[in-house]
């Protein structure tokens, strides 16, 4: 009994051991003289002795459930984000996970969630099953796997694991389950609507949480991508090649390259495990931003300063400031749930700063639509009053209305970003714009023309609006050129092209 007691107790803590000696499954072994305690980035197939098919787990494999135990030892964070390339073995990895994490705790509730049907019931409900029926005969009649649920028949209403498309639609897919004993688990988690996160944190109360996410990395944006770059100090994150898997068919990877190419966003994806450099329809990549935001941030004093705002009212958009001169282009501050008259404080604050510095704003551009308008007035009317200097102009912004070059672009918006774009090529930028600046999308119209994304659909793929970028987009409404002492004079506006492409590149403001 004693023995019993003291194997449950070592199982808990590692689901290896589990594995072991419910299906007679090792880890492929390390070569002699290889600790098992190196950091994950360490470990390449040249350190493991040759995989054998139905006795090993692959290497891979065994670092997913090693980032399990230490997760339970306190070595590490309990969130595990694993981002994969084709076929190797993740869903065999979360299957084996689910029924460890039933099995070996009272009262366990998981919730499992994936984009589609197909991937949640289909491929990881099925691989669950799978393992299920291959546990030894007493294993198994603890379970009673059926539906959308897998129970302990012993306390089947508080003892589950439960899979629930991640639909919009259903935000509580990887809600609802609380207790000492909690998991939740996302298969394909780039294709997660974020909403499904969002609601998910209620369920992160217990310090017995288990957070596993798994996915292909397809999207440079969302959770699952943060888990991987601004959240990564709080998750343990692995990589997985599907190259370097012993699992992999070569002819998968050789098919891959041969229709893509190995500098395909598709090899990257599917094959190294790795986010692309940029999604197919991302209008700004990220390569572009994290050049820019690395390049020396060098100002030349003699091109016009302009100081530019993206408003919002109440609730879940923010008012932004950006301060743009040249093709430098810098975050100032972004504000939530204050009035129109307080962000003209915000913008006056900036304007006093710049003279101050001996640098002084040439423009503020402040986009109209909606409460955007409110602030314009404000600001025209103190410019009159003296408040603000005379040098200063005040240009409204009406991004939706017909861009100078129709030729090539739906609206204002869509001119607008294409210009922030090519100043990204080779200005500079604060990476603090970065997630507002890759999250957006493009297509093109019946004519051809370029379309930007617009904000609601941004939040219909539950990312929030872009409103750092969209404050730096609308600073290009004025031109980069040299200040008006050496060029045009500061009482006047810069004169509209008589036609949709003369002067174009000044007009959005590339000079």
């Amino acid at each position: 009994m004693t023995s019993d007691v003291e194997l449950i107790r070592a199982i808990r803590k590692s689901p290896l051991l589990w594995i072991e000696k419910t299906f007679k499954l090792t880890p492929q072994p390390l070569k002699k003289g290889v600790s098992p305690d190196e950091p994950v980035i360490f470990y390449r197939p040249s350190h493991f002795e040759p995989f054998a098919k139905g006795k090993h787990l692959t290497w891979q494999q065994w670092l997913f459930f090693r980032a399990v135990e230490w997760g339970i030892a306190g070595k590490a964070p309990r969130k595990i984000s694993v981002a994969s390339g084709h076929g190797t073995g993740k869903s065999s990895e979360l299957a084996l996970f689910v029924l460890w994490f039933l099995f070996c705790h009272k009262d366990a509730q998981l919730s499992a969630t994936a984009p589609t049907a197909q991937q949640m019931f289909d491929i990881l409900w099925k691989e669950v099953s799978l393992w299920h029926q291959r546990m030894p005969a007493w294993m198994k009649d603890i379970f009673e796997v059926q539906g959308a649920y897998v129970r302990v028949k012993e306390r089947e209403k508080t003892w589950f694991a439960r899979a629930a498309t991640a639909r919009k639609e259903n935000p509580e897919a990887l809600a609802g389950v609380h207790g000492e004993n909690v998991a939740l688990v996302g298969d394909e988690a780039s294709g997660i609507h974020e909403a499904i996160f969002e609601t998910s944190q209620g369920a992160l109360t217990s310090k017995n949480i288990f957070f596993i996410l798994i996915s292909n990395p397809t999207r440079l944006s969302g959770f699952f991508f943060n888990t991987h770059h601004k959240l990564k100090h709080s998750w343990q994150t692995l990589q997985f090649d599907s190259e370097e898997s012993p699992i992999v068919d070569p002819s998968f990877v050789q098919g891959i390259i041969d229709t893509y190419g190995k500098d395909s966003s598709a090899y990257l994806i599917r094959v190294k495990g790795r986010f692309p450099t940029s999604e197919e329809d991302q209008f700004i990549g990220t390569d572009v931003f994290d050049a820019a935001a690395t390049r020396p941030k060098a100002r030349d004093r003699y091109l016009v300063r302009v100081l530019s705002c993206d408003a919002a009212w109440f609730g879940d958009d923010a008012n932004a400031l950006t301060d743009r001169q040249g093709l430098d282009i810098r975050y100032v501050c972004e504000r939530r749930g204050q009035d129109t008259m307080a962000t003209v404080g915000d913008i006056v604050v900036e304007l006093k700063k710049a003279k101050a510095e001996g640098n002084p704003y040439d423009y503020v551009t402040v986009d109209v639509i909606g409460i955007g308008a409110g602030i314009f007035d404000r600001l025209v009317e103190l410019r009159e009053l003296g408040d603000i200097d005379r040098d200063t102009i005040i240009v409204g912004v009406n991004v939706s209305e017909k861009p100078y070059n129709d030729r090539e672009f739906v609206n204002r918006r869509s001119e607008l970003w294409f210009a922030y774009r090519e100043c990204l090529k080779t200005g500079s930028v604060s990476p603090e714009l970065k997630d507002d600046s890759c999250g957006i999308k493009y297509s093109f119209d019946s004519r051809g023309r370029l379309l930007i994304e617009k904000k609601d659909n941004m939040k219909e793929r539950g990312l929030p609006s872009p409103d750092r970028a969209d404050s730096a987009i609308i600073s290009f409404a004025v031109p980069t050129i040299r200040r008006p002492n050496a060029a045009l004079p500061r009482s006047q506006p810069t004169p509209r092209p008589s036609s949709p492409t003369e002067g174009w590149r000044s007009a959005v403001g590339l000079g």
